[in-house]
């Protein structure tokens, strides 16, 4: 215990549901887990990421919710700053790099590669052969938005 605060030395490492939803709210505002680790009244990193690898307490669901909403927020600040910068090499420095960076963090969501699998499952092949040639034509021309 410190004299000042009355509270034990160091960083908490046992995990609270208070402490989980300061934490993930934070997230949600998108802020990273390294920013809210920096200070001294939050756990390290290295226990946040125990705590969603080991779904502590059901953490780990928390914390993805989290996450996606922080996403969400970040993709809002592009939009903010698309609009509102004077500098535009300086805005489109911030907006790729913040795009390049949800793409790699929520491919399904942020990728730029289109997924026509159904939702991540595979899907059987059409042959088109088999349609009458009309059929065919409007499967195309509905394909192509036509």
């Amino acid at each position: 215990m410190t004299k000042l605060t009355g509270r034990p030395n160091g960083r908490p490492r046992i995990y609270t549901a208070e402490l989980a939803l300061c934490i993930c709210k934070r997230i949600s505002e998108g802020e990273s887990v390294r920013k809210i680790a920096r200070d001294n009244d939050m756990p390290d990193a290295s226990t946040i990421h125990r705590w969603v690898l080991e779904d502590e307490k059901g953490f780990y669901k928390q914390y993805a919710k989290s996450k996606g909403i922080g996403a969400e927020v970040e993709s809002e600040e592009m939009d903010e700053i698309a609009r509102t910068e004077k500098d535009i090499q300086r805005a489109k420095l911030i907006i790729d790099t913040k795009k390049w960076n949800l793409s790699k963090k929520l491919p399904k969501r942020f990728g730029e590669k289109l997924d026509l699998t159904s939702d991540g499952e595979k899907m059987g092949n059409v042959d088109v052969s088999k349609l009458d040639p009309e059929k065919r034509k409007d499967a195309l021309n509905n394909l192509l938005g036509l």
